[in-house]
């Protein structure tokens, strides 16, 4: 009967060490979460962590080189005869079983680095099942993978207290070190944490006064095996009595979007130092902070900015709201956010149509009124014949317009795909001829980036987060020239008058090429810039897109890059040279010819050697005794409304004569004011006719209605009905075409 019982008893610990070796089987591996990344300033400044789980373990760090002083102080605490056995200590487990069974309680465990391995891994309930599972998992790791693999791994996994995981990231968060800068008190404080992370926290009181008594053992067990020296453990003794652990790292809330911007980094690196200077980070989000309280009554909510360095693009600040929380609309990233830029697109139109050879710097740009529907400029007012140079840096939306319509939307929807601005899941017609003024949704790191290809004579570069990141060469996406050209444009403060005054706040001692952009309806307002040294953007706006009152990019944003730019750049420095090799040449500013002493608005353009413009002005002539000028005919409207004074020349008998109708539009529909009274409201009529006639006729539904001289616009009182207009040569057979009009 005792043997029946006895082989059956045999039968069940055979059963039960096939099951435990079968389970164990299916854990022999060697895994671990991704290391979270430790993210500093260009400084070193402590930004915070990224790629951290959900259950907010940090850590993870392979132990790498230099860790041989902790490794010893770790095995003389916790597997003394690592060296020696299999995975398991025959030694350690019956010393175990003698001292818990003689006690009647669980005191000593005998667990080895393997079997720790194998618990980190597999965590569970402390059971002898348990126990023995780690036990048979513990035996095949090390048969597997070899001792000093698992040894790695165990220094990679356990755990030091505060969340923290793996002993090189243990070493950085408590004492900012690498491994093989640990002094033996260190290694040895490190060594016992993972006893009882919990109850030994070194920013604990009473955690520090048991960490250190165990640190204690540890150098006690490192002089008696002969590791360290007697004087050694003397002088780790004395350090433990004085050792504390580095501050706890404060997140500063103004990393909070780079952090979730930078989340997803490479895991190959865990600790990164980023380009960002959390210094100008903070100061940056102080002059936010300013701006919209200024400007709150406005309607603005929130702002951004973005400071990258002009030639490597490193990030130096990225600000993307103020106030992530506790502040409307503050946990969005707006420098992410894709709003309207407005007239901040028009620079990358001019630099297409320079590079197509549909734009030259002595062509001349009409900015005049197009009739009702016709695309009109933010102050409402047209400035007539207009260099490239003035165009631009006016910022008006007619020429832009036009110059989009030569370069075709397809074609510059693409150079704005180029650009990076966006990723073409919407066709270019979707947007229309808006395309030009800033209608399609860019972010404000897109634009930047944009901007940095204007900064660095053409070619395109991601921005660069990372201090060790590579510069790469980049895409020529404008030419060498056409790029320097642009930006001497948009730094020249004379260029930019009358809309926008001399003496603003951005116009400084040393040149700025900067652009001002405003959305419809004054919903976001940009200001993008140029420096010597840096590439800045800065957007203002409601997180709602909610109109603000009369806030303009120059007015709103443009003010706050002053602010700015006063920081980084407080005196100044460098300049903007034109394209090597180009002639600085006075044209007419009316024209585009070279200028004569009669030219009352010569301009200084830059030409290609082979382009210079070889003909003096044509539109300043001498007639009895004083300057007029003689524009072509589509400008008499805009010469007459500015008074300036015109040349009429006598028309041969046999001169052809055209006739074009400039306004109405044909196939608009029209609305007489109903606050106006009845009668006053009026239509806009207007027609080029080259060579000048002395009088033209309006002819309505037909009939003749009015004669009128040079220029020759009418305005015709609007009444209810379909009508159609066409003007008439008086005394001539020349017509225009006729436009028809649905009044209401």
């Amino acid at each position: 009967m005792i043997r029946r019982v006895a082989g059956v008893g045999f039968v069940l610990a055979g059963l039960a060490l096939l099951l435990v070796t079968g389970v164990a089987a299916t854990r022999v591996r060697l895994e671990a979460p991704a290391p979270s990344v430790l993210l500093r300033d260009r400084h070193r400044a402590y930004l915070g962590e990224v790629n951290v789980p959900t259950d907010g373990r940090l850590g993870f760090w392979r132990p790498g080189e230099g860790a041989e002083r902790v490794v010893m102080a770790t095995l003389a605490i916790e597997d003394r005869r690592f060296d020696e056995h299999p995975g398991v200590d025959p030694r350690a487990v019956a010393r175990a079983l003698r001292q818990n069974l003689g006690n009647g309680e669980r005191i000593s465990g005998a667990s080895t680095v393997a079997m720790q391995v194998a618990r980190l891994q597999d965590p569970g309930p402390r059971t002898w099942t348990r126990k023995a599972l780690e036990a048979v998992t513990a035996l095949l790791l090390v048969d597997r993978f070899g001792r000093e693999a698992v040894l790695e791994q165990y220094l990679t996994l356990a755990p030091y207290g505060n969340n923290v995981h793996g002993v090189r990231y243990a070493a950085r968060r408590l004492f900012d070190k690498p491994l093989a800068d640990l002094t033996w008190a260190e290694a040895s404080l490190l060594a016992g944490l993972p006893q009882a992370p919990g109850s030994m926290n070194p920013y604990d009181p009473r955690g520090r006064r048991l960490a250190v008594r165990r640190a204690g053992r540890v150098l006690d067990q490192l002089a008696l095996q002969g590791t360290i020296t007697a004087e050694e453990r003397a002088i780790a003794a004395e350090e433990l009595d004085h050792l504390r652990p580095n501050p706890r790292p404060h997140r500063p809330d103004v990393a909070l979007h780079l952090l979730e911007a930078l989340d997803g980094l490479p895991a190959d690196a865990p600790e990164q130092r980023t380009t960002v200077d959390l210094e100008l980070q903070e100061a940056l989000d102080a002059v936010l902070v300013d701006a919209v309280t200024r400007f709150r009554s406005r309607g603005a909510e929130q702002a951004a900015v973005v400071v990258v360095e002009r030639e490597t693009l490193a990030v130096r600040a990225s600000v993307g709201s103020i106030g992530f929380e506790g502040t409307y609309g503050g946990a969005i990233d707006f420098t992410r956010t894709p709003r309207t830029p407005g007239s901040a697109l028009k620079p990358f139109v001019y630099a297409r149509a320079l590079d197509l050879g549909v734009l030259t710097p002595d062509r001349i740009l009409d900015d005049l009124q197009q009739g009702p529907d016709g695309i009109r400029n933010a102050d409402q007012d047209f400035l007539g014949p207009l260099l490239p140079r003035q165009a631009l840096a006016n910022s008006r939306n007619v020429p832009a317009v036009g110059l989009a319509r030569e370069i075709g939307l397809d074609a510059l929807y693409a150079t704005f795909r180029d650009l990076g601005l966006h990723d073409g899941t919407l066709r270019a017609d979707h947007y229309g001829a808006g395309i030009a003024l800033g209608g399609m949704p860019v972010t404000l790191l897109d634009l930047t980036r944009a901007y940095g290809a204007l900064a660095n004579d053409g070619r395109l570069r991601d921005l660069r987060w990372l201090e060790d990141a590579p510069l790469a060469a980049g895409e020529a996406v404008v030419s060498e020239e056409h790029a320097q050209l642009v930006r001497t444009w948009l730094a020249d403060p004379a260029a930019r008058s009358p809309t926008f005054p001399r003496g603003g706040p951005l116009e400084r001692g040393t040149p700025v090429a900067f652009k001002t952009g405003t959305s419809p309806d004054h919903r976001d307002s940009w200001a993008m810039a140029i420096t010597d040294g840096h590439v800045v953007g800065v957007w203002l706006g409601h997180p709602d897109w909610r109109p603000m009152r009369g806030l303009t990019g120059y007015r709103g944003a443009g003010s706050v890059l002053a602010e700015v730019l006063d920081l980084l750049e407080p005196h100044g420095s460098g300049t903007f040279a034109g394209p090597e090799g180009w002639e600085a040449t006075s044209v007419c500013a009316l024209t585009g010819q070279l200028a004569t002493p009669q030219c009352d608005t010569p301009r200084t353009e830059l030409f290609a050697p082979d382009a210079v413009p070889a003909h003096a002005c044509t539109g300043h002539v001498v007639e009895g005794g004083r300057v007029v000028l003689d524009l072509p005919p589509r400008y008499g409207p805009w010469l007459v409304s500015r008074h300036l004074p015109t040349a009429h020349p006598v028309l041969p008998d046999d001169a052809p004569v055209s006739v074009e109708l400039l306004a109405p539009a044909d196939g608009i529909a029209v609305m007489a004011d109903p606050d106006m009274p009845e009668g006053q409201s009026t239509l806009r009529l207007a027609v080029a006719v080259d060579p000048p006639v002395p009088q033209v006729v309006w002819w309505v539904d037909g009939n003749p209605w009015k004669t009128v001289e040079y220029p020759y616009v009418a305005r015709w009182p609007v009444t209810p009905g379909s009508h159609t207009f066409e003007a008439r040569v008086a005394r001539g057979p020349e017509r225009s075409g006729r436009a028809r009009v649905e009044a209401r």
